[in-house]
């Protein structure tokens, strides 16, 4: 049964967790954003940034988090629950596709804007500052499974797209090159094969690691602010 102090505690950490999300948040975005206003960065160094997390910082923390994630039963059960409803919708849209003949570039619009979200760039480093001692094992691992799956359909729509006479083949062979070479794909398969096969990433180049994959969500919020200018 909830009593007043009950309540009243569940309101403070709502409270508290709201300010730990949006006030870092915000005045990252606020430092990304003078940072361009006052000319420190210049027009372009947003890519450097953007390149930087997606090479560098993501990568290192999707190997150092998986790895030293230790899979059970539940763990596969929150991964579905990931993963499950960028299926469903995909499924429903294509349904739709077929039944209302709506044009292949809109339906390739409306996939990419659904399956193709924020969640690491974003929602790694909002968990991160909402539970700072517990979240980015979890918070990791859900962008790791929803990212295999919504890059690998982005990627496959964008080359698909691409071909000027639709040819399965063809554009599963670009698909696959492409994917062969995606770093968020690569770094996550590495993670998740150490973790499996219960190896121990060495102490100098676990500490690396975990430097760079500590530096995303810092830079990722800023980057933000850069690109809002």
């Amino acid at each position: 049964m909830l009593t007043k102090n009950t309540i009243f505690d569940k309101k403070k950490m709502v409270y508290e967790i709201a300010l730990r999300t949006t006030v870092p948040t915000l005045l990252l975005i606020g430092l990304g954003y003078l940072s361009r206003r006052i000319g420190i960065l210049k027009a372009g160094d947003e890519r450097v940034l953007n390149a930087y997390i997606y090479y560098f910082a993501l990568p290192s923390l999707f190997i150092v988090d998986l790895a030293e994630t230790k899979f059970t039963l539940e763990h596969v059960e929150f991964v579905l629950a990931g993963v499950t409803p960028i299926l469903i919708v995909l499924v429903l849209y294509t349904v739709l596709y077929f039944l209302l003949r709506f044009s292949r570039d809109f339906f390739y619009l409306l996939v990419l804007t659904t399956v193709f979200g924020s969640t690491a760039f974003y929602g790694i480093p909002f968990l991160m500052f909402a539970f700072p001692s517990i979240a980015e094992n979890l918070a990791t691992l859900a962008a790791a499974s929803i990212s295999i799956v919504s890059v690998s359909i982005s990627i496959a729509f964008l080359e698909f797209h691409r071909l000027e006479a639709p040819g399965w083949r063809k554009g599963l062979r670009i698909v696959g090159k492409r994917l062969s070479k995606n770093s968020l794909i690569l770094s996550i398969l590495i993670g998740l094969s150490t973790s499996l096969a219960n190896m121990d990433i060495p102490y100098p180049l676990s500490t690396m690691l975990h430097m760079l994959g500590n530096t995303t969500a810092t830079v990722a919020i800023f980057l933000l602010g850069v690109i809002l200018r």
